[in-house]
């Protein structure tokens, strides 16, 4: 999985945990989740911001087949914005049955919850 480098902490950032963050006239930054929320509080003037980081959860669909999320969780001003997805050959992916890839489908969110009280 390719890594790029957080122009603001300089950790090593997976692709689907980078955000590039500017403006047309102020240039783009390429910052990782946790520099980004720094960074729109500070811009917001949210000062008791909690920049968390969730772990990633297995879950098995309604046809057995195993999903790993992960979780992105973005501050956008005056809202909390949380993501969920796969990640798939290093990038971000949507929730799929097991098969080829011509023949995937999404899987109905009713079998997500099931999958849960498992």
């Amino acid at each position: 999985m390719k890594k790029d480098r957080c122009e603001q902490c300089a950790q090593p950032t997976a692709s689907y945990d980078a955000i590039h963050y500017g403006s047309v006239e102020g240039g783009y930054r390429l910052l990782c989740t946790q520099c980004f929320n720094a960074e729109v509080a500070k811009r917001s003037g949210v000062t008791d911001f909690e920049n968390v980081r969730l772990e990633p959860i297995r879950m098995i669909d309604c046809s057995g087949a195993a999903h790993q999320f992960h979780f992105q969780m973005r501050l956008l001003a005056t809202m909390l914005v949380l993501d969920a997805f796969e990640i798939q050959d290093g990038f971000r992916a949507g929730v799929m049955n097991s098969g080829s890839s011509a023949n995937r489908k999404m899987t109905c969110w009713p079998c997500l919850a099931a999958s849960l009280k498992k």
